[in-house]
């Protein structure tokens, strides 16, 4: 009789009968929201394997380019050296010479090989050099074909070593003169920085379009000369010559996201492999350990479910273990510091939840405030943003998200991360907005962190290459000025008809290389390592070491750039290369932005009222576009292969030095770059 009662209740309980039905349609949604979060960190792991793959192959691809690039001009150098001369010179010419040049060596090559039209050796240089077999291997044409061709991988002299041969035309006068052959070993097309470190499965491949391949790393094994031709990776070359795909490796048949970069002015291409199976190990890991969270959590529900409906006496129990939920949901919304809010455009009142109310220091029962009442509790720096902000989200009926900082009434100073959108009536206006206020605080302290963590990062490997390229370049350079002083000095003392003809030339040549070793000193002041307490910074010195450092990096047309700084302009209280960075990022984007008829890029500089120093970096450029927000904030670029660092790492230097860097004035034909920088004290010295 008594179990006849208690299902009777159990009956005519209605609670009790939708516990089961409730706690199966949870566990649905549950494991719907597993199965999405599962795929998404899948696709998370897979697109960062892809990006992975794809920086590799853009270094790759600009080691690559540099390599040939440096194989070329050095083949027109010798090719200069030894068809440059007049005919009867190229006639005397009938036993093969050695060549004594330092630029071989110092290019990195192992040997190079000259020779005429007919391919008959007339110089070579360096370890293995090419000889006329080699040369006659590649079926050289006088009239048609590229200028630099790429041989494929062979030994070379009497050694097993693997050799790429690097062969271009020398013209003059029209017609073909002569080859210049120059050998280098293929390891060379792979020695390029990666900073995260390359896995056993990790694989990077320099492709000849013929199908052969130059170079190979798989994690730290080189190989070369494979021959792919017809496999997977040529057909994926010809159908998408910049492209990205997944697939098995022509020669070990592992599966990877592979990403290739055709090079414009020779004939080959790079390409880089990640691991599908080990970009996903991770991602996998993680859902075998959520599958088993949630069969043991689904059978804990079903079965708690089960009791709940079996047993009566567990009414209360549940109820006490309901309230505390409730507890905990709350407490947690407090610990994650957020609340909502709505604004009813047509009374002009906004509701705050009571999260947000103890948030913004304000009574539960003040709950109810006008926009402008919101808006004074906007810091007075944002409150222009703020409104641009609010204005872009009454214009669309969509999501849209912000941040600015807040000044509470006791003083403290917040950053708030708004997520909004907007509702509308059936005739498509809008009638409200509904968002969330989160305090985020906290997280723009790491934001800011990270930044200088990777500014510090950069400056660093910048000054390391920078001062190794100086030092390694400065004793071949100084013992070159010495030869061409010694051979001045004999040339001097010849007849009449050699100085007028020889002197000259040497003469310039020496001042070439007084002027590359005062670059080379100039850099390695540049980079060296300043003292802590090195604060103050000249400002016309500080201009011309980056539009010099431009031009070393290969940016020509840097020495155009007007530089509009007196003499007399005080220091600046930053540091010099601190300071040096932010205008190098500023005048690379300015002259990398000016594409029309007539490109203009200046530096200027002024004194404000408020003992500012005033610099503006000017281009008649297109301008940044129209939907920018802030160009300033990390990982913002309009640059395929940018990074999206550059500015944010310049305005984290500049605030640092209590300074302000802002766009004032954006738009075609005119962009300006304001930096504001405190004046250093009279009586302090310049870096």
């Amino acid at each position: 009789m008594a179990r006849a009662k208690h299902n009777d209740a159990l009956k005519h309980s209605p609670i009790q009968r939708l516990v089961l039905p409730l706690v199966v349609l949870i566990l649905l949604l549950g494991w719907i929201a597993l199965l999405t979060r599962v795929d998404s960190e899948r696709e998370s792991a897979e697109s960062a394997a892809i990006t992975r793959a794809k920086d590799r192959a853009t270094l790759l691809e600009q080691h690559v380019v540099k390599t040939l690039q440096v194989a070329s001009l050095a083949s027109l150098h010798l090719g200069d050296m030894h068809f440059g001369a007049s005919a009867e010179h190229r006639k005397a010419q009938t036993n093969t010479r050695w060549i004594e040049d330092e630029a071989i060596g110092i290019a990195g090559f192992s040997g190079a090989t000259v020779a005429n039209a007919t391919g008959q050796i007339v110089a070579t240089a360096g370890g293995p050099a090419p000889r006329r077999e080699d040369l006659a291997e590649l079926k050289l044409d006088l009239v048609e074909g590229p200028d630099v061709t790429i041989g494929r991988p062979q030994p070379l002299g009497e050694t097993d070593q693997q050799y790429v041969l690097v062969v271009r035309r020398i013209k003059t006068n029209g017609s073909v003169a002569g080859f210049v052959a120059l050998s280098l070993r293929p390891e060379q097309f792979l020695n390029f920085p990666i900073r995260t470190r390359f896995e056993v499965t990790d694989l990077v491949s320099v492709i000849n379009l013929d199908g052969v391949t130059l170079a190979r790393r798989e994690g730290d094994r080189f190989s070369s000369g494979e021959n792919v031709r017809g496999r997977l990776v040529m057909r994926e070359q010809q159908r998408n010559p910049n492209g990205t795909y997944k697939g098995p490796s022509s020669l070990d048949g592992h599966v990877r996201y592979f990403s290739h970069r055709r090079l414009e002015d020779f004939p080959i291409f790079v390409t880089a492999g990640v691991s599908y199976s080990a970009a996903l190990v991770n991602a996998q890991r993680r859902a075998m350990i959520y599958f088993i969270i949630m069969t043991v959590l689904s059978g804990a529900c079903l079965l708690t479910a089960w009791i709940i409906q079996r047993e009566a006496s567990y009414r209360e129990k549940n109820s006490a273990e309901l309230a505390g939920s409730r507890k905990r949901l709350q407490e947690a919304q407090r610990v994650a510091k957020i609340g909502d809010w709505e604004y009813d455009l047509s009374r002009n009142l906004v509701t705050w939840s009571d999260q947000l109310c103890e948030m913004y220091e304000r009574s539960l029962e003040d709950d109810h405030l006008t926009l402008e009442d919101f808006a004074a509790y906007v810091h007075p720096d944002d409150i222009s943003q703020f409104e641009k902000d609010f204005q872009i989200l009454l214009g669309k009926a969509d999501h849209h998200s912000y941040e600015f900082r807040v000044i509470l009434p006791s003083g403290k100073i917040l950053c708030r991360h708004i997520n909004a959108i907007a509702t509308t009536d059936e005739a498509g206006q809008i009638i409200s907005l509904y968002g969330t206020d989160q305090d985020v605080t906290h997280l723009q302290l790491l934001r800011e962190l990270e930044n200088h963590v990777a500014h510090l990062d950069r400056q660093g490997a910048m000054s390391m290459m920078a001062g190794t390229l100086a030092h390694e370049l400065n004793q071949p350079l100084t013992a070159a000025s010495n030869y061409l002083t010694g051979s001045l000095r004999n040339a001097e003392k010849a007849n009449e008809y050699q100085g007028k003809t020889v002197l000259p030339g040497m003469k310039l040549a020496l001042d070439q290389i007084h002027d590359a070793a005062e670059i080379i000193r100039r850099v390695r002041r540049m980079v060296q390592v300043e003292d802590r307490e090195t604060k103050i910074a000249s400002l016309r010195a500080c201009v011309s070491d980056a539009v010099a450092l431009l031009q070393a990096s290969g940016y020509s047309e840097a020495k155009e750039i007007q530089i509009k700084v007196d003499p007399d302009t005080p220091e600046a209280l930053i540091a010099p290369i601190q300071l040096q960075q932010v205008l190098v990022n500023l005048l690379k984007n300015a002259l990398e932005a000016v594409h029309n008829d007539v490109p203009a890029v200046s530096v200027r500089a002024s004194c404000t009222d408020q003992k500012m120093l005033r610099i503006e970096v000017w281009d008649n450029g297109p301008g940044f576009p129209a939907t920018a927000s802030d160009v300033f904030s990390a990982f913002y670029s309009e640059k395929s292969s940018g990074t999206g660092l550059g500015l944010s790492i310049s305005r984290t230097i500049i605030e640092y030095h209590s300074g302000k860097i802002y766009v004032g004035e954006s738009g075609p034909g005119k962009t300006v770059i304001v930096i504001l920088l405190p004046m250093a004290p009279p009586d302090a010295e310049a870096a």
